[in-house]
């Protein structure tokens, strides 16, 4: 069971189940789904076909809850992008910097020449 918690959750997302369970909506989401005694007794009187046709529902409901976890967590991420762009456009501004120092340079040196 501790080994799972540091499992990814979605493999194409990088999200570990731990961070996604620190939220408590999640987790309240989670605690909504357990069946009450009252629920577990009027499914047992439910018929096969209407078993069915509730677990097919259940199952549509908890892959939207799945697919609302992975928006929520992947607008979190998004939401730090711009940082990132923003301080690796700095990095890739830093060698353009020292090249047009450089061309600036040569430059001078080329004008020194010709005369």
């Amino acid at each position: 069971m501790k080994g799972e918690w540091g499992e990814v959750h979605v493999v194409k997302l990088g999200i570990l189940k731990k961070e996604l369970f620190k939220d408590p909506k999640v987790c309240k989401a989670i605690i909504d789904q357990v069946p009450t005694p009252t629920q577990l007794l009027r499914a047992w009187g439910l018929t096969p076909k209407e078993l069915t046709d509730r677990m097919n529902i259940l199952m549509c409901l908890r892959f939207l809850m799945e697919q609302t976890l992975i928006i929520v967590c992947v607008n979190e991420k998004e939401a730090q992008l711009p940082a990132q762009v923003e301080h690796l456009s700095a990095e890739l501004a830093k060698p353009m910097e020292a090249s047009h120092a450089l061309e600036k340079e040569n430059h001078i040196r080329c004008k020194k020449y010709k005369k």
